[in-house]
């Protein structure tokens, strides 16, 4: 379950889940926000460095590849929204 209302938390199974840091939970928000729908490398880059000088096209695979392990590691196999 993720909570994007006040504090960003992700929970499974009643335990609270480290997502990692600030750059990978903007990632991990988008991807969120965009639910269902294809994400390219270069809107992530956009939305989660806005202003910001764009990392290289690998950061943003590092980041999608930590977050398929976090996953992974606590058996997650439904992603839910709580409002």
């Amino acid at each position: 379950m993720f909570r994007l209302f006040g504090p960003f938390e992700v929970w499974h199974d009643g335990v609270q889940v480290e997502p990692g840091d600030l750059q990978q939970r903007y990632v991990l928000v988008i991807l969120l926000l965009n639910a269902n729908r294809a994400v390219s490398r270069e809107y992530l880059q956009e939305y989660v460095w806005r202003g910001q000088e764009q990392p290289r096209s690998d950061v943003v695979t590092s980041y999608i590849a930590r977050l398929r392990k976090v996953f992974r590691d606590t058996g997650m196999t439904e992603v839910v929204i709580d409002k």
